[in-house]
């Protein structure tokens, strides 16, 4: 069952006591699939197709986005939930909620999980920026994988071709406009940085 532990910043009182969060923890704790091999995150579609049922129904939120909405957090409830689902999904996660403004539903939202998945270790960072009546947001996961930059390109990001590096070190493949994955090599592993816009 996911816990949640809100730390609150007493000096202050009133409605800044409300919208101030100093830091939010939020572990959460599902049952790994010991069939499947762990993998890095996939790309997360842009849009996904809601039966119309579902749509009249109200949303069940995970435990971060539970927690992000009860602080005030209302438009970028939906892209929350979208997000870290995708992220975080048959994993054991802990979630750093970073402060929100004096007004949550208007301020910048940052988070930053570790995320296990079977044996696989990484760390995700999300933000979201909400606008008009909508939220935009960024993830970028970041794993160390024991083989080659080469044979992960292969084996893990069949789909995904090199179109260049940042500066020398630092290989950039894509599979669309929203989507990086970013690889250097470590000794004799790979780190794998993957960076998606989600509009």
């Amino acid at each position: 069952m996911a816990q949640v532990r809100v730390l609150i910043n007493l000096s202050r009182t009133g409605a800044l006591l409300a919208s101030m969060l100093a830091l939010m923890l939020v572990p959460t704790t599902v049952q790994a699939q010991a069939s499947r091999q762990p993998t890095p995150p996939r790309p997360a579609p842009v849009a996904a197709a809601v039966p119309p049922a579902a749509a009249a129904s109200a949303p069940e939120f995970n435990a971060v986005t539970t927690a992000l909405q009860k602080s005030g957090v209302k438009r970028c409830a939906g892209k929350i939930q979208k997000v870290t689902e995708f992220l975080t999904s048959k994993a054991r996660t802990g979630t750093a909620v970073y402060p929100l403004g004096a007004n949550p539903d208007d301020s910048l939202i940052s988070l930053s999980s570790e995320i296990i998945a079977g044996n696989t270790l990484f760390y995700a960072g999300a933000t979201f920026a909400p606008h008009g009546n909508d939220c935009s947001a960024v993830y970028e996961a970041v794993t160390h994988w024991q083989n080659s930059c080469d044979e992960v390109a292969a084996s893990q990001y069949p789909n995904f071709k090199q179109v260049g590096v940042l500066q020398q070190q630092i290989k950039v493949y894509s599979n669309s406009p929203y989507t990086r994955v970013m690889m250097v090599s470590a000794g004799t592993g790979c780190v794998v940085i993957k960076k998606e816009l989600v509009l």
